[in-house]
């Protein structure tokens, strides 16, 4: 099992994802196609049960209509009291 940092981001990415999903007012399916990506792994990624690439991280922050910078630190911002 991971440890530190890693696993507290990897803990945090689903929660994100899927509440700046939701803000776009976008389905499973509709971001996906919109990231080019898999609806299954969109799902996966939401359950925590994968991580993205970095390549598939900018393409899930463009398609949420963000940039990837936007992104990332709006993930650091979920994440617990800088532990």
């Amino acid at each position: 099992m991971e440890t530190g940092k890693t696993e507290i981001y990897k803990n945090a990415f689903p929660n994100v994802l899927k509440s700046h999903r939701k803000l776009a007012k976008l389905t499973q399916e509709q971001l996906a196609e919109r990231a080019n990506i898999a609806v299954r792994f969109v799902q996966h990624l939401e359950a925590g049960k994968n991580q993205p690439t970095i390549s598939t991280f900018c393409e899930l922050a463009y398609a949420l209509n963000t940039s990837p910078d936007k992104f990332m630190f709006e993930l650091v911002k979920a994440l617990p009291d800088n532990k």
